[in-house]
């Protein structure tokens, strides 16, 4: 079964981080819903997650957010990234610090005003 990355879909960080998940899931484990289409509001709405909680993952019935979400997501990618799920370990309010830091950046760029350019087979990795 295939996971669910839940996003923001209007920041510039979000979406750079969908692309550079994109560029090394290369057996397509991950499909991905922004956090206001249709898909990506019912699935927080059942699972009681609210917005601002950035990135969801949802993975084999369970949900996990923020860090934890951000980490398990590195565990399926390509290349050196899977080393860094050994950051599970540290305490969560550690962890969950900094990803909370680096949330509060995320519209430092600006929304995001461009569309990630996407292969047909990416494309159809987007739920709407």
């Amino acid at each position: 079964m295939k996971a669910i990355i839940v996003f923001d879909g209007d920041c510039v960080f979000c979406n750079k981080y969908v692309q550079f998940v994109l560029n090394r899931d290369e057996q397509a484990y991950f499909n991905f819903a922004s956090l206001r289409s249709e898909i990506g509001e019912r699935l927080l709405e059942v699972a009681r997650i609210g917005c601002s909680d950035g990135l969801v993952l949802f993975e084999e019935d369970r949900k996990y957010v923020g860090s934890e979400a951000a980490l398990r997501i590195c565990r399926h990618l390509q290349g050196g990234w899977p080393i860094l799920f050994g950051l599970i370990y540290l305490p969560r309010w550690i962890r969950d610090g900094i990803y909370r830091w680096f949330a509060r950046q995320r519209y430092l760029q600006g929304e995001n005003i461009n569309c990630l350019i996407l292969t047909p087979g990416e494309r159809a990795r987007f739920i709407e």
